[in-house]
């Protein structure tokens, strides 16, 4: 195994936080990045969880606005 391939290794187990729950994870599980309020206006990091329950309530809305008009 070489120098890079530890190194990439090592990465996977850095700790990162969601910036929506707080959750501690691993930084394959806090690839996602969105816009969030009050975050600045660059996407930040989020959890797997957050980004699938955001997009699901984001779906619902898109539902809800096309039976209102």
């Amino acid at each position: 195994m070489n120098i890079d391939s530890k190194l990439k290794t090592a990465s996977d187990f850095l700790k990162h936080h969601c910036r929506r729950c707080g959750g501690i994870f691993c930084g394959s599980c806090t690839q996602q990045r969105m816009l969030l309020r009050g975050q600045g206006d660059s996407p930040v990091r989020m959890c797997d969880p957050c980004k699938k329950r955001r997009m699901s309530r984001r779906g619902r809305r898109g539902v809800e606005k096309r039976k209102c008009s």
